[in-house]
């Protein structure tokens, strides 16, 4: 039976962070050669490049509408399906005839962009279709037939590689995974490029799962899942109000934390690609700030014991339910857009090119490998800013600059 890491989630203890902020609140500027010029070398499957940073892996929904175009695919380096589904017995299948289509579609878009070199994989797993790992990898046989049925896939639909997105093993299930993803290694070879998908760090434990030094030397890559910090989960997680990817910020609750942890555990900074979610999150019933100063940080009335809202919404469901997206108002602590609208009471928080600028800029400056998409059909003017050779697009989007400079933290 599949075992939910997440479902042991101790309290989080926000006296003890904020403490330990104080202490490194401008670590992002002091300790770079601490966390991100570690070097050592690794050999990477021969359809994986070395140059860092690079990587821009768009994430292609199996349940969306929204059909990815040509000009989509073109800008990426890797395009990866979500998801193929793994059966209980290590077979693999799409989830319906839609998917397949969907398949079909990212597959033919990808061959026709034969200049622009991208990879195209498949990823398997994901929060409704990772309850068959823990059995599979304990299994010997069923391991056996589930690394036969990876290669085949490959194979016979000419891909480039495979992510594993298990989400998420607890620690009873690290040594499997570990042994499963050498085993893929040396099953594959160095033909096929893999990655694999790591949460948050030092949040809810999740990291707990996995021996990343280990892990680190059997994959090319990791799609680092630097995001839901805060959203209106219907329970007590879903308050306060906050960035879906906050950059930066006064607890462990951000990317930067995340991603610290991950170069220092791997080793290996060029390994980690960075997520930019292109959804919206919606909170609705929302007043004042906790602080003062701290916008982005509101309380939630709760109906019902649970707050109200969306946690994943696309950008076309937004617009169509007129939520206010432009102006967005810009925090500078954490480094994220969002809205609030004080006669609905509506807080929405999302990616914006500023934002992503931002986010770009940071990957450039710590030499990550590059940059994930969750997904990349759901906004393709937002991948105009999703570019390693420049600054970027800005449009004429208005931008209220609302909040703390963390520089004035105390």
């Amino acid at each position: 039976m599949y075992r939910d890491a997440g479902a042991k989630t101790k309290k989080h203890r926000r006296s003890e962070e904020t403490q330990r902020w104080k202490v490194c609140r401008h670590c992002h500027e002091k300790q770079d050669s601490t966390f991100f010029s570690i070097h050592s070398n690794y050999k990477m499957s021969n359809n994986e490049t070395e140059t860092t940073p690079s990587r821009i892996v768009g994430f292609y929904a199996d349940w969306e509408r929204t059909d990815i175009t040509s000009h989509q695919v073109a800008k990426l380096t890797h395009a990866v399906f979500a998801y193929v589904q793994m059966k209980f017995d290590g077979s693999l299948g799409f989830k319906n005839d839609a998917a397949r289509i969907r398949f079909s579609n990212l597959r033919d878009k990808v061959r026709r962009n034969e200049d622009s070199n991208v990879k195209m994989m498949i990823s398997i797993g994901g929060f409704e279709n990772s309850q068959h790992f823990y059995p599979v990898l304990s299994n010997v046989e069923m391991k056996k037939a589930f690394l036969n049925s990876i290669s085949s896939f490959l194979a016979y639909h000419e891909l480039h590689g495979v992510d594993i997105f298990w989400k998420w093993p607890s620690p009873e299930d690290k040594a499997h995974y570990s042994r499963f993803l050498a085993d893929l290694r040396q099953h594959l070879g160095y033909e096929f490029i893999i990655s694999v998908a790591v949460p948050q760090a030092e949040v809810s434990n999740l990291e707990l799962g996995y021996d990343l030094r280990t892990i680190s030397s059997h994959v090319d890559f990791f799609n680092v899942h630097s995001m839901d910090y805060y959203g209106p989960w219907p329970n007590e997680w879903g308050k306060p109000t906050g960035p879906i990817s906050p950059l930066y910020g006064p607890t462990r609750h951000n990317v930067d934390w995340t991603l610290r942890y991950y170069a220092e555990k791997t080793g290996e900074p060029g390994k980690l690609n960075m997520v930019i979610p292109f959804f919206v999150r919606l909170w609705k019933n929302v007043p004042e700030p906790v602080e003062p100063g701290r916008q982005v940080f509101r309380d939630v009335e709760l109906v019902d014991n649970k707050p109200q809202g969306e946690a994943y919404m696309s950008r076309w469901s937004a617009q169509h339910e007129e939520l206010d997206l432009s102006p967005a108002d810009w925090d500078e602590e954490t480094r994220s857009s969002y809205t609030w609208n004080p006669d609905t009471r509506n807080f929405v928080t999302f990616e914006t090119d500023k934002s992503i600028q931002e986010k770009m800029k940071y990957v450039k400056e710590k030499n990550l490998g590059g940059v994930w998409i969750w997904h990349v059909d759901a906004n393709e003017k937002l991948l105009d800013s999703v570019r390693f050779d420049g600054e970027g697009v800005v449009d004429d989007q208005e931008y209220r600059e609302i909040g703390l400079d963390i520089s004035s933290l105390s």
